[in-house]
């Protein structure tokens, strides 16, 4: 619930960095989509690693054609595999065939995770407060009944929330009303070689709430202004 107008940090902030990583990355990539070891993308080491950390042993054996004890020992020296070219690409230089086969491995997981829905978030919130002794399970159906008030108001919180991406970028967490259901997009600007900046989006947060029940006809997609929502749990810009 913890909110501030700016994120760093969290699972939104997670999911969303994943997403301008991947994005970022593939649009880095030559026109064929194949990567030269000896000139690679600048992001490339940072999504190996982010891979890396987000790897479990539950992945191995893989087609890696690793174990996980071979991959955890080539992974203590995988950033030293990426050395900076002239022109600020990187090329990927080891002997250790284990090292380039993992960096092989890491590159094919590149994904982007599913949004997080609001059913998910809701058991997650019950779970921590049970847990925390701050809900009792003769409490839990009550509190359930208020799923509708707090999940509107989650995404009220999140609406034009920045998402600090680096020092020098930053994408913004908006209500897309435009589907079946209220969602949270994240969306930032793409700059792609040679061409105008264009916005890139991606939902990070999908509700269960119907867009027609909940979602004032002037708060549509692409919205800015700031949301409130009314007695009959509406949100509702506050453009008249």
């Amino acid at each position: 619930m913890h909110h501030e107008d700016a994120r760093n940090q969290g699972l939104i902030h997670a999911y969303s960095l994943n997403f301008w990583f991947g994005v970022r990355f593939v649009v880095s990539l030559s026109k064929d989509g194949r990567l030269d070891a000896l000139k690679l993308p600048p992001l490339t080491k940072s999504v190996v690693l982010s891979a890396w950390k987000r790897t479990t042993v539950k992945d191995f054996p893989n087609r890696s054609g690793l174990t996980w004890k071979q991959a955890k020992l080539a992974a203590e020296n995988l950033s030293n595999c990426f050395l900076v070219n002239a022109d600020g690409t990187l090329r990927f230089q080891t002997a250790e065939k284990c090292e380039a086969r993992l960096a092989n491995y890491l590159l094919s997981t590149l994904r982007v995770n599913q949004p997080y829905s609001s059913t998910t978030f809701f058991d997650d919130l019950i779970y921590v407060l049970k847990h925390n002794k701050l809900l009792f399970e003769y409490q839990e159906d009550g509190f359930r009944e208020n799923y509708q008030d707090i999940i509107l108001y989650i995404v009220s919180l999140m609406h034009n929330t920045e998402v600090i991406l680096d020092e020098d970028t930053v994408g913004w967490l908006r209500v897309l009303g435009g589907k079946e259901h209220i969602e949270v997009l994240f969306e930032f600007d793409l700059v792609r070689p040679s061409e105008q900046a264009g916005k890139v989006g991606f939902c990070v947060f999908k509700t269960d709430l119907p867009v027609g029940e909940h979602l004032d006809p002037r708060a549509m997609y692409g919205i800015e202004q700031d949301l409130f929502f009314d007695t009959s749990r509406r949100f509702l810009s506050l453009i008249q």
